[in-house]
């Protein structure tokens, strides 16, 4: 479950600062590294699915409107002695609109190694399309995902979120993750997770993210919360 959880983690925060589109695409040349560290499954039982995961990559502007990335992840579980699980690359590119355009559509592709010894790949197609008022903005972010952990498995993702700004130098985000899955009569969309957070920025250079995610697990009585601490530093 390791590697599924560092891919889970990784589906959510990249290729952008979560909610907030601040930089992107990045400037020419190596010119960004990205942060994310996260305490997952709170709540849980000891012995289940739950650890702590780092997430941490750097970003290449490649054109005035795209750049690669590339991403490792390391997960320790609380049941196990955890390890490398995760290596990612990939690139986005906007095709319409700019940093002073109310409306932009990016898109992004990438393939990922995961689990122990990174013996399964998966890759994810999807398009970011963010609509950006003064003080608040809304975004769409549809993506077709190709896993091939344990059983191939081909599926559509959806997140939908918006943001307020917050003084000037602040948004505070809210999130819905969707997910098709196989039901008996064909595919549905199922809400899979609730996200809440909190992107700063400290400095032109350095943006700072806090997220709260609610995944949603119907058998389980409990609750169950994943925390998020991550930086995006620019030059």
């Amino acid at each position: 479950m390791k590697g599924i959880a560092s891919l889970l983690l990784l589906l959510a925060l990249v290729p952008s600062a979560l909610a907030v589109d601040t930089w992107e695409p990045y400037p020419m040349g190596p010119s960004a590294i990205e942060f994310y560290f996260t305490r997952f499954g709170i709540g849980q039982e000891l012995g289940q699915d739950r650890g702590k995961s780092l997430i941490i990559g750097p970003s290449w502007g490649i054109h005035e409107s795209s750049h690669i990335y590339l991403f490792t992840g390391i997960t320790y579980p609380d049941r196990d002695t955890g390890g490398l699980d995760l290596f990612s690359i990939g690139i986005f590119k906007n095709f319409y609109g700019g940093f002073d355009s109310p409306v932009k559509i990016d898109a992004y592709y990438d393939i990922s190694a995961v689990e122990e010894g990174l013996r399964w790949t998966t890759a994810r197609a999807g398009l970011e399309i963010n609509y950006d008022a003064d003080r608040i903005g809304l975004y769409a972010r549809p993506a077709r995902n190709w896993q091939h952990a344990y059983t191939p498995n081909d599926y559509f993702t959806a997140d939908l979120g918006a943001w307020i700004d917050i003084a000037g130098f602040a948004q505070f985000f809210i999130e819905g993750g969707y997910q098709e899955v196989n039901v008996a009569d064909g595919k549905e969309f199922d809400f899979v997770n609730l996200a809440l957070g909190l992107n700063v920025l400290t400095s032109k250079e350095m943006e700072l993210i806090l997220e709260l995610s609610i995944p949603d697990i119907p058998e389980s009585e409990k609750r169950i919360y994943d925390i998020t601490l991550g930086a995006v530093t620019v030059w």
